[in-house]
């Protein structure tokens, strides 16, 4: 029995003696058949005659685990390292062979995974982006044995910034970063599946293709930060105008193309649950977007404002320093109270239903409106114009007990304005309120200034009731029987004063006690 037992025990230690010997083979096998310095020459010579620049490898080791595998790091891309933009640089190559073909040739890599790749671009003067192409390889240069057969090639931790040719104070680049893709060859291009990457907080996923014709891109803005917007906006070579916001899931999908002369076209959809701007927020933004020889649309784009809707046009010029844009807008049915509590600094200065249509253009550049110049024209329903007494100021003036509304209610309100110089300027401001009317002209300053000049015009029944109360009031009546008093309306938003236009009282024959009447009821009134 125990001669049994040593034979068996003998049987295993010859059996795992044969193991270890086998598995030392094998090994054995592998490092041969992964020299790293058969394959550094390889690898040199294959890049090298990728790029048609000399590639070197600093230095080549073999990894066991979890796989098999080489890995090269140290590379240098000659005539491309520490140069200006466009260049390009590598941090670290592994290659993970297929086991079966390391007894014959050639080897098959099963993966080549490149580890930090970083593409710096460059868009020039003209808005083309440069990219590092390949050089042409030296007289005599050769490819070298064709020893290495590559599977997929893999794409970790890559990074691509643009510099922009027209900024050179440009210090950090704007950046994509951890890019990720699978790059496939299909006949004469190459296509890069689950492509993916991230700017500051923010993702993006798609595909790409590169071929003879350039590149075509397919991307999806998967999520995005506010705090990501100035970079975005400086890959497309774009200065941020400040205060302005974007949330939403995928609240952009592009398909942008670049030719071999660099020029750039997209087209795609921005749908975002909403977007603000210096504290107006519009939400359900939709529209198609399209990029054509620096000409960018958004037609139509939609959005609801705090309870209306807006249809219109916006285009840009991203061809020019700095980009110029046009906006043509009609938005109805719009909260007037919300609308300017949220855009302006005078809280409930304002309240009624209002319809705006009109058209915008100017730069993007800060600040953005007070460049801003076009014509819009507004027409309010059933609202008031908040603390603005002047219809008690004129009350006053004419001895009408009538009480002292401080607020000018009106059943519609019209004007068109001319914007331009950061101000509005109007020729036809119609007020309607009852027996009442106003109208006038002038300008409403960005800054909230007032200069405007106009009449506070009583209808012919109104006004034969005034003048059985006050028979000096006759002399206000105009041809059609009206009581019409000239006013004028300077100070701020937040503190008009009123006063009586003297020069047209005089034109009139108006004279004396009522004049100056008039003149200390309208001065009165506000303090």
């Amino acid at each position: 029995m125990a001669a049994r037992i040593g034979r068996l025990r003998r049987g295993c230690l010859v059996s795992l003696l044969v193991m270890l010997i086998g598995v030392a083979g094998l090994a054995w096998v592998v490092y041969r058949a992964l020299d790293p310095a058969s394959l550094r020459s390889v690898a040199e010579t294959r890049l090298s005659a990728a790029r048609g620049q000399r590639v070197t490898i600093g230095t080549i080791g073999l990894d066991w685990l979890p796989t098999p595998s080489v890995e090269a790091r140290e590379i240098t891309i000659a005539a491309a390292e520490g140069q200006a933009p466009p260049s390009i640089a590598l941090s670290s190559i592994r290659i993970v062979p297929r086991l079966s073909s390391l007894f014959s040739r050639p080897i098959v890599a099963e993966r080549i995974e490149l580890v930090g790749v970083e593409v710096h671009a460059l868009r020039d003067g003209d808005g083309r982006w440069r990219f590092p192409s390949p050089a042409s390889p030296a007289k005599g240069e050769t490819t070298g044995s064709p020893s290495l057969d590559v599977g997929e090639v893999v794409l970790r931790e890559g990074r691509l910034s643009v510099s922009d040719a027209s900024r050179q104070d440009q210090r950090q680049p704007p950046s994509i970063h951890d890019l990720a893709a699978v790059v496939r060859r299909t006949g004469k291009e190459t296509r890069l599946d689950g492509l993916s990457g991230t700017i500051g907080q923010s993702s993006f996923s798609g595909s790409a293709m590169l071929g003879a014709e350039g590149v075509r891109l397919s991307l999806a803005l998967d999520r995005l930060q506010t705090a990501d917007l100035p970079e975005v906006f400086g890959l497309a070579g774009l200065q941020m105008p400040p205060g302005i916001s974007i949330e939403g899931d995928k609240p952009l999908a592009l398909d942008v193309t670049i030719d071999t002369s660099g020029a750039i076209a997209a087209s795609g959809e921005i749908a975002a649950a909403s977007v603000g701007y210096q504290g107006l927020v519009l939400t359900s933004l939709k529209s198609p977007l399209r990029l054509a020889a620096s000409q960018l649309s958004l037609d139509p784009v939609t959005f609801a404002v705090y309870g209306g809707r807006q249809s219109g046009r916006i285009t840009a010029n991203l061809g020019v320093e700095p980009p110029a844009w046009a906006l043509d807008t009609r938005i109805e049915g719009v909260d007037m109270r919300q609308l300017v509590n949220a855009a302006t600094s005078v809280p409930d200065s304002l309240s009624g239903v209002g319809a705006l249509r009109g058209r915008l253009e100017g730069v993007v550049a800060a600040p953005m409106l007070e460049r801003a110049t076009g014509t819009m024209a507004v027409a309010l329903s059933n609202g008031a114009i908040h603390n603005f007494p002047l219809i008690a100021a004129v009350n006053s003036a004419l001895r009408i007990a009538e009480g002292d509304e401080r607020d000018l209610r009106f059943e519609s309100l019209t004007a068109t304005m001319a914007i331009a110089g950061g101000r509005a300027t109007t020729r036809d401001l119609l007020v309607r309120a009852g027996e009442l009317t106003v109208t006038a002209s002038g300008t409403l300053g960005f800054n909230r200034s007032l200069d405007f000049r106009g009449h506070v015009v009583f209808s012919a029944k109104k006004a034969a009731e005034l003048v059985r109360a006050v028979r000096e009031a006759a002399r206000l009546r105009n041809a059609k029987g009206e009581i019409d008093v000239p006013v004028v309306v300077t100070g701020t938003v937040t503190d008009p004063h009123f006063g009586v236009d003297t020069a047209e009282l005089l034109q009139r024959g108006v004279q004396d006690e009522l004049q100056r009447r008039l003149e200390k009821g309208l001065r009165g009134i506000i303090k």
